[in-house]
């Protein structure tokens, strides 16, 4: 029979192993079972790959293998149910692209992984080894965002990077998933849960820091700190210059139409303007803007995303971070911000029990673009690393940094 050999590299050790695998050929994608012969669980590769197979398509392609290979009956009566189906696509060799747009930060947040969850695929990266950091990103953008960081923090931390339905995306969740605050916070708590994340630390941004707010409040249990840079807070969720947005994108062909507009050259100069004073490449803008142009199952969980960004959520949250009693820290902008006031930072930090506020300097929203080595730095200062104690004890002063205390 003909055997692939399938070449994965380890989420967390970084490893490259080789596996030989049966498979099944249909056009330029190859279809392979994860079945171990049979034996439960499915093994830890099949989570490094790309797509999943379910529904009417999985069952075409099971009938497919089945009859390629009668043996594989026998494993799904072995393992007592339904046998995983994973299908790899064919990747041009020219660029890291998934669906037709780049991967931008492939070389820095390490390979691309497929994490199934009840609302279905959430592509993600991770990449090191220790305290487990999962980075949050905002509206329209993607984990890219986190590009710069990561790098800086990979040697000392585990660096999760998901890819969520916020727009940039590329792989659309199941028609029926819940979009609302509630409803994404229980989409990160499940996907931690899968990953078996404890004792994490969420770094969030822009509109990720809504949804990290109802997530710590509702689900706090694998939470052990939060770190939140600017982002939406209280009334302003969506923030007040993007609120016209939501109505807009509910009407027929409003989300293909703001798609369009902020993949123009004059959209990403007036969505970025704001946001970052060193304007990322157009290979980045095109990361983040490209999926919701091309693909209308990407549309679709936008629209539903925005359908549900009210200030009730937030609002709600704020109530309930007082309860909060873990380590925060609020990194926000010291200049005047036109998104997200300075003032919201403040009131953040002094509503959560453990809060701390650091001001920055020469930055805009995005501090991971602007400042990442400054962001860096305070990661590594609130989030402890254990290590073994030297023979001779010694002590390391703090980072300085251009910053001010609260």
């Amino acid at each position: 029979m003909p055997v692939a050999i399938l070449q994965t590299t380890g989420r967390r050790s970084g490893k490259a192993r080789a596996t030989p695998v049966v498979y099944l050929r249909r056009g330029d994608d190859i279809v392979i079972v994860p079945a171990s012969a049979g034996s439960s669980p499915a093994p830890q590769w099949w989570r490094n790959l790309s797509r999943r197979a379910e529904g009417a398509e999985r069952n075409h392609l099971w009938a497919a293998i089945v009859d390629a290979y009668p043996d594989v009956a026998h494993f799904e009566r072995y393992a007592g149910e339904e046998l995983k189906l994973v299908i790899l696509k064919r990747a041009d060799s020219g660029a890291r692209t998934w669906n037709g747009t780049p991967l931008v930060g492939g070389s820095q947040l390490g390979p691309v992984h497929q994490a199934m969850v009840g609302h279905g695929p959430i592509q993600y990266h991770d990449i090191g080894d220790g305290p487990v950091l999962l980075f949050v990103h905002g509206l329209w953008v993607n984990g890219d965002l986190w590009r710069k960081v990561v790098p800086l923090l990979r040697d000392r931390y585990r660096c999760v990077v998901p890819h969520l339905p916020f727009g940039g995306h590329r792989a659309p969740l199941h028609t029926d998933a819940d979009l609302r605050p509630t409803g994404v916070a229980r989409l990160l708590d499940e996907f931690m849960g899968e990953l078996g994340l404890e004792d994490v630390t969420v770094i969030a941004n822009d509109t990720g820091d809504a949804y990290a707010q109802v997530l710590v409040t509702t689900y706090p249990e694998k939470i052990s700190r939060l770190v939140l840079t600017p982002g939406d807070a209280f009334t302003n969720f969506l923030p007040y210059s993007i609120k016209p947005m939501r109505p807009l994108a509910q009407l027929p062909g409003g989300t293909r139409a703001l798609a369009k507009f902020w993949r123009s050259r004059l959209g990403k100069a007036l969505i970025m303007g704001p946001l970052t004073k060193r304007r990322p490449k157009d290979e980045v803008l095109e990361s983040y803007f490209g999926p919701a142009d091309q693909s209308r199952a990407i549309r679709r969980d936008l629209r539903r995303l925005l359908a549900h960004a009210s200030p009730r959520a937030t609002l709600r949250a704020a109530r309930r971070l007082r309860a909060f009693r873990k380590p925060v820290l609020v990194v926000w902008t010291r200049r005047r911000n036109l998104v997200f006031p300075l003032r919201h930072g403040r009131r953040l930090a002094k509503l959560l029990p453990l809060g701390r506020l650091e001001l920055v300097d020469d930055s805009y929203v995005f501090i991971s673009e602007d400042r990442p080595d400054l962001l860096a730095a305070l990661i590594e200062e609130f989030v402890p690393v254990a290590e073994a104690a030297p023979a001779t004890t010694t002590t390391t002063p703090p980072v300085a940094s251009p910053t001010e205390r609260r």
